[in-house]
């Protein structure tokens, strides 16, 4: 009986071990199917797929055969045709394959978990009958997917097709997840007969023609969260609808480089709302709906040029929004939660601070661009103010009245003004990032300081401003210290910085605002930053132990430098010298902060 038993037992495990040679399962959840692709084999569990057509799953060999197709006919792929409804995990990477649903009036939902497919002269993901297509990229995946020729048929039941993109859906299509996804194609992108819904942690777009596209006479775009860098490098726009294009959130970069297309582009208009971030640019104007809640820029360009650098800088001198496109552009395109309405701001190309001729509205003509004659006699304005609902701003030039491409591009030295910081020192980027982000800015207009020694009163005010100058509790008298008066530059950040804990004062009641800040002090200020910021922050001292007057260092000293030790804040000298006592001047505090925001 034991024997029996034993071998009942024996043969029940056997049965449920994987077949010899066979790569166990993906673990999935319930009601999941996993499918694991290889150039040599396509298995569901640890089984391969079949090749019977009347399968759930299987898979055949195709031979590519288009019309009009210069190259690539005999082509053969392998189709991995899926025909019912239900989820499905994709992992693996393969060459010369294709994922193909045909499920009439069933939903599809394709997990897509570090996939990468190409497929030779067709779209490497399509789908010819579905209720809707849903891709959800697995958390922390990197997925790519390439192919797709430009074809047009008819199908079985007299029905004009077209397949374009590396994925092409005659349905509605939503992409989900936290993951990233990279589509290749050889035309287009990702096209879609019915709604495009995008809310997913990233999606790069490369491709000739439109990068997505929603072709259905009914269909829309929604964009809600998420990072999208979409470049149709020949002929098409980065996003077109027939319908609405409606941005919620998330931050969108467009770059059409084709002759006769834009950025975005929507039959029935572009909205943006909930402080999103979208930088867009192409040959042609855009249709943005004046009525969205969120005001962006809208710039005309009196001449195409390339590499434009365009930034907007607030009243604070900050830059606020940026955009670099590196083709020629006619239109341009910038929104981001950092430029409310009823404010003022400036306009810099590569540097060089624009004029413009006028706020326009969409129910008024702007004045032609074609040449500067066109606008020489209208009121030239500097600055510009966003309205209630969206800023159109056209006719853009420099600051001789030329047109913008008259004008020379500067250099990185150039554009940043101080006769005191070059290219070549250690810390110029250092200073490029607090001047455009209105950290630090210069002593003068051609001079930043950079041997200047930095004051307290200096170090708490840039501090306030790398914060993002958060509110002070106005129902409090500003400050205890007698040196320090209401009406000082300094005067709410020192509250502010005192208030969390982050400076004090020298002695009780005094601040000594003008004094020089030591790096001793500047360590400890910015450990407390960090403290107060949230950040788990690395305390190991295992680097300053080695340094001169460790043993002499109290605890909270010791935390200190070693958090700007080991974040690359601050650092000893060649001599293991920390130098606590020395001031920090103006070069070392632009790095000290330029390191933080890494």
């Amino acid at each position: 009986m034991k024997k029996l038993l034993c071998g009942l037992l024996t043969g029940i495990m056997l049965l449920a071990l994987p077949t010899a040679g066979a790569a166990a399962a993906p673990v999935v959840a319930k009601n999941v199917t996993p499918l694991t692709i290889t150039s040599n084999e396509i298995r569901v569990y640890d089984q391969q797929v079949s090749t019977l057509a009347s399968s759930a799953l299987y898979v055949k060999q195709v031979e590519t055969e288009h019309s009009g197709l210069s190259s690539g006919n005999g082509v053969v792929n392998r189709v991995l045709t899926i025909s019912k409804g239900g989820t499905y995990q994709l992992e693996g990477a393969a060459t010369k394959t294709q994922i193909y649903v045909d499920a009439p009036s069933e939903k599809v939902t394709l997990i897509l978990n570090d996939l990468n497919l190409s497929c030779e002269s067709a779209p490497v993901l399509v789908v010819n009958r579905a209720a809707s297509l849903e891709i959800q990229l697995a958390k922390d995946s990197e997925n790519a997917l390439s192919g797709g020729y430009y074809e047009t048929y008819v199908d079985s039941v007299g029905k004009t097709i077209c397949r374009g993109g590396a994925i092409s859906a005659d349905s509605s299509v939503a992409i989900t997840g936290t993951g990233k996804l990279v589509l290749n194609g050889k035309n287009k992108g990702l096209e879609a007969t019915g709604t495009i819904s995008l809310s997913c942690g990233s999606l790069t777009v490369k491709t000739p023609g439109t990068c997505v596209e929603s072709t259905g006479t009914n269909g829309s775009i929604q964009v809600d969260g998420g990072t999208y860098v979409l470049t149709a490098s020949k002929d098409g726009c980065a996003m077109k609808t027939e319908g609405e294009l409606t941005i919620l959130g998330g931050q969108v970069q467009a770059l059409a480089k084709g002759d006769n297309n834009s950025g975005l582009w929507a039959a029935k208009g572009i909205t943006c709302q909930r402080g999103a971030s979208v930088y867009s640019a192409g040959m042609v104007e855009e249709n943005w709906n004046k009525m969205s809640e969120q005001a962006y820029l809208y710039l005309a360009f009196a001449e195409q040029r390339d590499a434009i650098l365009i930034q907007v800088k607030n009243e604070s001198d900050k830059v606020v929004a940026s955009f670099q496109s590196a083709v020629p552009v006619n239109y341009m395109v910038l929104t981001n939660i950092d430029i409310p309405q009823e404010k003022t701001y400036t306009v810099y190309a590569n540097g060089q601070q624009l004029q413009y001729g006028g706020l326009y509205s969409l129910s008024q003509t702007p004045a032609s661009a074609g040449t500067v004659t066109d606008v020489v006699n209208e009121a030239v304005d500097t600055v510009f103010a966003p309205q209630a609902h969206g800023c159109y701003f056209g006719n853009v030039m420099n600051a001789g009245r030329n047109a913008i491409g008259d004008y020379t591009v500067l250099t990185p030295e150039q554009a940043l003004g101080f006769t005191d910081v070059k290219e070549s020192d250690s810390f110029f980027t250092a200073v490029q990032y607090c001047k455009e982000n209105g950290i630090l800015l210069g002593v003068s207009d051609t001079e930043f300081g950079v041997n200047t020694t930095v004051s307290r009163g200096m170090a708490v005010t840039a501090l306030y401003r790398l914060a993002g100058e958060p509110a002070v509790d106005e129902s409090k008298p500003l400050l205890q210290f007698s040196d320090v008066s209401e009406d000082a530059y300094y005067s709410r950040a020192a509250k502010w910085a005192v208030d969390n804990k982050i400076i004090y004062g020298t002695t009780e009641g005094t601040f000594m605002p003008n004094a020089a800040i030591t790096r001793e002090q500047m360590a400890l200020i910015m450990y407390r930053y960090a403290t107060y910021r949230g950040a788990v922050v690395n305390t190991s001292d295992d680097i300053v132990k080695t340094y001169t007057g460790y043993l002499s260092w109290n605890g909270s000293q010791k935390q200190a430098i070693a958090y700007c030790v080991n974040y690359g804040l601050m650092q000893a000298d060649e001599t293991n010298d920390f130098q606590m006592n020395a001031p920090v001047t103006r070069a070392e505090l632009a790095q000290i902060f330029y390191a933080r925001s890494k």
